[in-house]
């Protein structure tokens, strides 16, 4: 529910500071996807700049967050949230959508909604920092992310959008500054790929923020 939450204080808090203040885009939204037993938050932005710039200004504007997340009620924020969960279905056809998700599923709470507008209001702005600290800091190791770049140009015209907007361009066809990988052949990066044993979990301390 910390995420559910999460997500809708940074639709807001990146709406107004990548489309209205930056003006990256006129496209940016923020959405939570719950792929049980994993739940992702997407933000989707539609820009002509270069995708390399875009992704310093995210991860920029990311880690001033927290600072978001100190200043906002978060009581407020919750009960709003609550008051959603709390409201009836307005048809039929919602309900049966609901009853037949939870059929389907095996999970058989048919009360979720309940619960989970219980759990909305136990959380408090400390814990809302914690998970910024873990899932959205850029300067943490327990952030993972996924970026699509929906119809690019090619890797020669990146590199001059990306120089004519003074970012650092990739040193070549395959490799942004800060490490990520930019796959121009979907097959020839499968084949330069081996298969190795899953990673041990990580046991370092999480580091402060």
């Amino acid at each position: 529910m910390a995420l559910e939450l999460i997500g809708n204080m940074l639709h807001s808090y990146l709406y107004e500071e990548l489309r209205t203040k930056q003006q990256l885009g006129y496209h940016v939204v923020v959405f939570v996807l719950n792929h049980d037993p994993l739940r992702t938050v997407t933000i989707e932005i539609q820009s002509e700049l270069c995708p390399i710039v875009l992704t310093q200004r995210i991860d920029s504007t990311l880690a001033n967050f927290r600072k978001y997340i100190n200043g906002v009620n978060v009581d407020e924020m919750t009960e709003s949230a609550v008051s959603l969960k709390s409201g009836k279905l307005s048809s039929t056809a919602e309900e049966a959508t609901h009853f037949w998700e939870k059929i389907y599923s095996g999970s058989y709470e048919f009360d979720i909604r309940e619960k989970e507008a219980a759990a909305l209001r136990t959380i408090t702005k400390e814990y809302l920092v914690e998970v910024w600290g873990i899932y959205f800091n850029p300067k943490t190791y327990t952030r993972v992310d996924l970026q699509t770049w929906v119809n690019p140009p090619s890797i020669d015209e990146l590199q001059n959008s990306c120089i004519s907007l003074n970012a650092h361009p990739a040193p070549d066809h395959l490799q942004t500054p800060d490490g990520r990988t930019i796959i121009d052949d979907v097959k020839q990066f499968q084949a330069t790929q081996k298969v190795f044993d899953p990673p041990l979990m990580a046991t370092k301390a999480i580091p402060k923020y």
